[in-house]
């Protein structure tokens, strides 16, 4: 008998290449679990705010099955001249993203993942002074400190290397998904929703005890 749509979805990651991607071992983790899922999006994407939402539901429900990194490759111009041919573009998107490199520069993983968080509980287009605002209570800094550190080096650098690691994995489209370094090709369909796809793919690939990917490149970030 063919397989059923979930188990469609299934062996399309099992038969996926496994990336180990530039950036992967100095990466923030949310939660301390064996399987790894990296999502590549854009704060204001409507997809990447879905499969966002899904990932924090289930680290709701239990950490210690999964750990989960949100790499920024924001659909702006402004600092990602790639994304010229994408039919539909968020303007802010860039500063949204330095916003977060520059909470983590300041005030740690914590930080980051509560400004990360903030961000993805708003309705698009975000207001980027009530994102500014929201990163200066988090951080407790000045707005010249904030601003300082929104344009170092070390920001941008971060970002660049972020959009290229995606670019790295897949050129097309957003959200870009890994779970233990596979790539997701497609997380729902009209018979699976990505809930039940994530907690499935995830029973499997905690069986499969596959861990993570990557040797050590830097700092914890």
């Amino acid at each position: 008998a063919p397989p059923d749509a979930s188990e469609r979805l299934v062996e399309d990651w099992r038969r996926g290449r496994t990336f180990n991607p530039p950036g992967h071992r100095s990466l923030t983790w949310a939660g301390d679990g064996p399987v790894e899922i990296v999502v590549w999006g854009d704060y204001q994407q409507p997809f990447s705010v879905e499969v966002n939402s899904v990932i924090q539901e289930l680290l709701d429900e239990d950490s210690s099955k999964i750990s989960y990194a949100f790499r920024p490759f924001p659909v702006d111009e402004s600092c990602n001249a790639g994304v010229s041919g994408y039919p539909q573009k968020y303007n802010g998107s860039c500063r949204l993203s330095k916003l977060v490199e520059a909470v983590n520069l300041l005030s740690g993983p914590d930080a980051r993942w509560e400004m990360h968080r903030w961000i993805f509980n708003q309705t698009a287009p975000v207001g980027l002074k009530e994102a500014t605002d929201m990163a200066l209570s988090i951080t407790g800094v000045d707005i010249g400190v904030l601003e300082d550190v929104i344009n170092n080096v070390d920001v941008n650098n971060r970002l660049r290397v972020d959009i290229m690691s995606k670019n790295g994995v897949w050129k097309r489209g957003l959200p870009v998904v890994t779970i233990n370094g596979r790539r997701v090709p497609k997380w729902k369909s009209q018979n699976v929703t990505a809930r039940e796809f994530f907690q499935r793919i995830v029973g499997i690939a905690e069986s499969e005890n596959q861990g993570g990917s990557g040797d050590s490149d830097g700092e914890s970030r």
